[in-house]
């Protein structure tokens, strides 16, 4: 159960950084 914790942790990470990224790249 702790390592899909892990992993959900680590996806939702990815999932907010590209969301981030795709911001960034809208406003330049």
């Amino acid at each position: 159960f702790a390592a899909a914790g892990e992993a959900d942790r680590r996806t939702a990470i990815s999932l907010a950084d590209d969301i981030l990224t795709k911001g960034s790249n809208a406003d330049q």
